[in-house]
């Protein structure tokens, strides 16, 4: 696992005077722009809520020595900025990736859907845990946060609009749309999944 550490604490500017005064050290992070990575988020404990998880993006930067990679959040008025560590580090701490649920390829390529899924949703109308998943889910997604789209999501099966968001809990990430796999088509979740949403039903 990735080794991180903190780097420092802001509170969000509302002006740009306030910006220009904000530093870490010698680096103004408003200074100079930021371009997000394409690698996954990095998964750790959330600073309000250690028994929880945040999902915060990576970015890099152009700073006077070169180029830095980081990774910011926004919580609660305050940005919270990490850099790369070293395993043993003083404030290092171990980062996950998320793991993902419900995301297959679109109908026009042969790319792999988010990682470690299948490349289709496969129907499974002999499984007989639908309905108590499904009850289940409802209680999770009532408290997981919500990330909207650019647009619409098309079932892969029906072809019918199928939710424009993704939720976002603990390691988790699946689509809004996922509830209609298995409602509809009876496409069976992965045991981890399953026992993931079974977890934190209770």
């Amino acid at each position: 696992m990735p080794a991180w550490r903190l780097l420092g604490e802001l509170p969000q500017a509302s002006i740009r005077e306030e910006m220009r005064a904000q530093f870490i050290g010698e680096w103004n992070p408003w200074a100079t722009h930021w371009f997000p990575l394409s690698e996954l988020p990095i998964v750790m404990s959330d600073p309000r809520n250690p028994a929880l998880r945040c999902h915060v993006k990576t970015y890099e930067t152009s700073i006077s020595m070169g180029r830095r990679r980081f990774a910011a959040v926004l919580l609660d008025g305050i940005w919270r900025i990490y850099v790369p560590a070293v395993t043993g580090e003083s404030g290092a701490f171990e980062a996950s990736k998320p793991l993902f649920e419900g995301f297959w390829r679109t109908a026009d390529t042969t790319s792999q859907g988010r990682v470690g899924n299948p490349d289709w949703p496969v129907p499974d109308s002999g499984w007989t845990g639908r309905e108590v998943f499904l009850a289940s889910l409802d209680h999770v997604e009532q408290t997981a946060k919500r990330i909207a789209y650019r647009g619409y999501s098309s079932c892969r099966i029906c072809g019918c609009r199928n939710g424009d968001m993704e939720y976002q809990f603990m390691e988790w990430v699946w689509p809004s749309g996922f509830r209609h796999y298995v409602d509809e088509h009876h496409v069976r979740p992965s045991v981890e999944f399953q026992n993931f949403i079974s977890q934190w039903a209770r």
